[in-house]
């Protein structure tokens, strides 16, 4: 049934969102906000919103994602 497919798969992506989040303040917690690390959570979150429609979302989580990876180490 297409229904519970769609009902399936949005659930999926809530629980992904929550995870990554979840990831994602711990790594900013523990690592600091300009880690490398952070910017991996960031990719992820990126990726899963962006496979979810949430493309500006995505570009904004995506830019700072790389503006961490810019940085000299």
């Amino acid at each position: 049934d297409p229904r519970t497919q769609a009902m399936l798969s949005a659930t999926n992506y809530d629980d992904a969102e929550k995870l990554y989040q979840r990831a994602l303040a711990i790594r900013e917690n523990a690592l600091g906000a300009d880690h490398p690390d952070v910017a991996q959570s960031l990719e992820g979150l990126s990726a899963l919103y962006r496979q979810s429609g949430r493309s500006d979302e995505a570009e904004a989580l995506y830019q700072r994602a790389e503006a961490i990876l810019s940085l000299p180490s």
